[in-house]
């Protein structure tokens, strides 16, 4: 949007131009004393009434509209330029920007239209050697058509080729909307795929640690029960009829309650807990859409290949350092654009957060940061700022994927690292 105003602004602005210079040369360069006063003041009027119709040539959204409006400038300004015609490069400008208009205006066959009714007219009204007010026809002026026709030349060759760059710029910027539109929808495929099948694979090891749960209550914590209870009832009756209890017997049911107990624990360990899921990266998902409807700011999210489930423990880390890039960047930077993406690179995932705000001149680095850089320096990681004054803050985070024998580890802090994430402040 901000740079088809800026072309409308500019086609405007030259259009304003020509017509301006051509009215001065008029009256500046002396031509108005060859012809009545009455003339050169219609002419004035009929200039200004030709640059207020061009003031509406870039706003208007219908081909067709465009097409009258032109031919009937065109048409206007030939009017204008019969007194002239034995020297039209006094009116060449006008024939440059008619040329020009036609090709960045017009679509298909009537491009060029313009530019060649202004060469054959031009001639035309030259060779034509019409007599005004009572005075003989001037003679033609080789070298004044020749300025005229380079001029129409000029205006279409510049016109043509801006009109080619604005049409391939629509072509990016369309294919680039339509690109970004993909790859939400590709990232959020790929993000319910990957939520699927870790949801399926929770829910069978849910299962098989359900059933095995079950299997150890019914057969092992089943059968230790009633040896316990089998045992307190032997000692009771041994105890009634008054007779020594052996110490074998009270060693064995000390043994069989801890055993139990121990079976228990197991039992509660494999047991699955209520916050067992958990859905990721896509998290930070969830993160981003709240900052958007909250702030209002444009946020750009993508995953690249980075896989949805790297462990616990970098999963907070980066849902904390994305946190920190979006307050930093509304709070701080006064961004209106944030851009959040993540890669696989050198055995380990990087996450940027960029934004287009004002920048700093140097990162004095406040509690936000510093808790992000001694997180991700703990685990093997780097951390990089870029920012200078009005080109944005780049947060770069860098962390190594985990070993298949640090799997474990990683998981165990992994609840720890995620309440810090979801809880912290800036």
């Amino acid at each position: 949007m901000g740079n088809q105003f800026k072309d409308r602004f500019l086609f405007l602005l030259l259009s304003l131009f020509v017509h301006l210079v051509v009215l001065t040369g008029y009256w500046w360069g002396g031509l108005w004393r060859r012809f009545p006063v009455s003339w050169s003041y219609s002419y004035t009027i009929g200039l200004l009434i030709l640059m207020a119709l061009s003031i509406f040539m870039p706003f208007i959204a219908s081909v067709n509209t465009r097409f009258y409006l032109l031919m009937f400038r065109f048409f206007m300004g030939i009017i204008l330029a019969v007194p002239t015609a034995s020297s039209p490069d006094t009116f060449g400008l006008m024939y440059f920007l008619f040329a020009f208009e036609g090709f960045v205006y017009l679509q298909s066959w009537s491009r060029p239209l313009p530019g060649l009714f202004s060469l054959g007219i031009s001639t035309w009204l030259a060779y034509l050697r019409i007599p005004l007010w009572g005075r003989p026809p001037d003679p033609v002026n080789l070298r004044a058509l020749g300025l005229a026709w380079t001029d129409c030349l000029v205006g279409a060759v510049v016109g043509y080729h801006l009109a080619h760059l604005l049409r391939v710029h629509d072509q990016e910027a369309r294919l680039i909307k339509e690109l970004r539109r993909t790859n939400t929808y590709l990232a959020n495929t790929n993000m319910n795929l990957q939520d699927l099948a870790a949801q399926a694979e929770l829910s069978t090891m849910v299962r098989e640690r359900t059933r095995v749960a079950r299997e150890i209550h019914d057969t092992i914590a089943y059968t230790l029960t009633n040896l316990i209870s089998l045992l307190d009832a032997y000692r009771e009756r041994l105890q009634a009829q008054g007779e020594i209890i052996s110490e074998e017997l009270d060693q064995a049911r000390p043994l069989a309650r801890d055993g139990l107990a121990d079976v228990r624990a197991v039992l509660r360990g494999l047991r699955p807990r209520s916050d067992e899921g958990y859905n990721g990266l896509g998290n930070i998902m969830r993160l981003v859409e709240v900052f958007r409807q909250a702030t209002g700011v444009e946020v750009h999210l993508s995953y690249g290949d980075a896989p949805q489930f790297p462990g616990e423990t970098l999963e907070a880390v980066f849902y904390r350092a994305v946190q920190e890039g979006l307050t930093n960047a509304f709070r701080h930077g006064r961004a209106t654009q944030i851009f959040v993406s993540f890669c696989r690179i050198r055995e380990g995932i990087e996450l940027t957060v960029r934004d287009n705000g004002e920048g700093a001149t140097a990162v004095t680095g406040g509690f936000g940061l510093l808790g992000i850089r001694e997180r991700v320096e703990e685990l093997g990681g780097a951390v990089t700022i870029v920012t200078q004054p009005g080109c944005g803050f780049t947060l770069r985070v860098w962390l190594p994927l985990p070993k298949e024998g640090e799997v474990n580890e990683f998981s165990s802090a992994g609840d720890r690292g995620r309440s810090e994430a979801v809880s912290g402040e800036s």
